[in-house]
């Protein structure tokens, strides 16, 4: 397939994917049309149907591209995390978030979506127990409260900064995260007084 084609596949199929999260944002699945999309992603129904086999299929194609993203971006947060160095890849950060920002936002908080938010606390789980050498099968239940505690803090921070529309840099955001992991959530209230 020569290069052009290639593009314009790929835009054909991001037409479709961005046509689709335009309706999700203001109407449940059951209620968007793969007519709908096709003419707000400007192809024929058929086209849409050379890409997915409908409109569950997309959904589960959009889900797995947020993980997928998402998944390059955690071992970065982590790794800043635990070694207190987030200030280094903070143009990295800003990037992904700018790019993703939407699709934060849509899943997140305006239409918060089971699947993505699992998908993300246990990657998280995953790569920060494997970081600190900890195996997850020989956690004890007080151990796993604590992981719980914390991705859910992660996820929580996040959701209140999208829904806040961004009320403070980005740096500062990051700044928070990494002295409330390392130090604790209330240690760094009473510092603030």
């Amino acid at each position: 397939m020569s290069r052009i084609a290639m593009q314009t596949k790929d835009e054909t199929k991001r037409n479709i994917e961005q046509a689709f999260l335009e309706l999700y944002r203001t109407k449940r699945l059951e209620q968007i049309s793969i007519s709908a999309i096709s003419e707000k992603a400007g192809v024929n129904r058929s086209t849409f149907y050379y890409y997915f086999v409908d409109i569950y299929d997309l959904l589960e194609y959009v889900e797995n591209k947020y993980i997928d993203e998402t998944t390059k971006i955690i071992p970065i947060l982590i790794d800043g995390i635990i070694q207190n160095n987030l200030e280094e890849n903070i143009a990295m950060i800003q990037e992904f978030y700018k790019k993703n920002r939407d699709t934060f936002l849509l899943f997140l908080v305006e239409r918060p979506n089971a699947h993505i938010i699992r998908a993300s606390k246990k990657m998280a789980k995953e790569y920060a127990l494997h970081y600190i050498g900890i195996d997850e099968d020989k956690l004890g239940v007080r151990e796993k409260c604590i992981i719980e505690y914390i991705t859910n803090a992660q996820i929580g921070i996040i959701s209140w900064w999208l829904e806040n529309d961004n009320n403070m840099e980005l740096q500062i955001l990051i700044d928070i995260i990494q002295q409330a992991n390392l130090r604790g959530p209330m240690t760094l209230m009473m510092n603030l007084k």
